[in-house]
């Protein structure tokens, strides 16, 4: 999944930073981070 350029450019006037990973990659990110975060993950079967 990518990040859309609108979407890239509200996250960024937001002063919010994307890290944009491999699902397995993101949610270990996630689950090690203690920032205040939200987290979209795209999965398909």
């Amino acid at each position: 999944m990518r990040l859309s350029p609108e979407a890239a450019a509200y996250f960024e006037n937001k002063d919010c930073p994307v890290i944009a990973k491999p699902t397995p990659e993101a949610i270990q990110a996630y689950n090690k981070s203690t920032a205040r975060k939200i987290g979209l993950f795209h999965v398909t079967c």
